[in-house]
């Protein structure tokens, strides 16, 4: 059964259901009708003539309409009750996890890209540099001075100017020497031995006057592995040989 109502305000008439009896509506105008309660058990159950609409509450979180008893907000999905927030499809989402929270909390723990990518090139690095000394462990093992001295020497021939023994050891020697024939006027009669710089075109450089009574070449392969090259009075190769100099100082 319907309820008849009038608007104080406007003066509409309305036929209220009687669902809505004992509540409070909202007329065309904007003016609150009060429905007044059924006196009968049976209520008609008809839709309520047009103009009427149910009085609502604003929400509490974003203030958008919720009617009478609902218990969450459709808008922004507040829980009237439970004064929590749940976000609704087509509410606020702004209480849902970013991607970037999300993936934040994934690599918790986790070194940057930065720091991984430094991580790398030191790791890198260090497997180089072992490398690197292990290369070098090795070469120093298979280097043997000794037997490269006696190589050395096996090449050298007899005849061969100072320009073609350079070129074959493949570096200039250490030291060069030769005997020269003591000052005028010196009290001592034997010649003396004198070391002269390497030079290019040396025989020519250093003139056969003073190289007549020959040179000679000097490589240091070590201590107990030294090539010596004798060259004659002409600038040519008379004899070569491996010098110890440990074994000729007693050690």
């Amino acid at each position: 059964m319907s309820t008849v109502i009038s608007c104080q305000s406007c003066g509409s008439r309305f036929k209220a259901p009687a669902h809505l009896a004992g509540k409070r509506v909202r007329c065309k105008c904007g003016s609150p009708i009060s429905i007044p309660a059924p006196e009968a058990d049976e209520l008609d159950l008809s839709a309520m003539s047009e103009g009427v609409s149910i009085e609502t509450s604003p929400c509490p979180s974003c203030g958008a309409a919720m009617t009478p008893g609902a218990v969450v907000c459709i808008a922004c999905g507040f829980n009237a009750t439970t004064g929590a927030k749940a976000a609704s499809a087509g509410g606020d989402v702004s209480t849902m996890p970013r991607r970037t929270e999300v993936l934040a909390a994934e690599d918790e723990g986790w070194p940057s890209m930065g720091q991984r990518i430094v991580k790398l090139v030191i790791a890198l690095a260090v497997l180089g540099a072992l490398g690197g000394a292990g290369w070098y462990i090795r070469g120093a093992i298979k280097h043997n001075p000794g037997a490269e001295a006696k190589e050395t020497l096996a090449k050298i021939q007899n005849g061969m100017n100072p320009e073609e023994v350079v070129a074959m050891v493949e570096r200039p020697p250490r030291e060069t020497w030769t005997t020269e024939d003591p000052p005028e006027g010196s009290q001592s009669l034997m010649p003396k031995e004198v070391r002269l710089p390497y030079v290019e075109n040396y025989f020519k450089t250093h003139g056969a006057e003073r190289l007549k009574y020959g040179f000679v070449f000097i490589w240091r392969f070590s201590e107990r592995a030294q090539l010596h090259v004798h060259f004659d009075e002409e600038g040519k190769v008379a004899s070569s040989e491996i010098v110890d100099r440990m074994k000729a100082l007693g050690m």
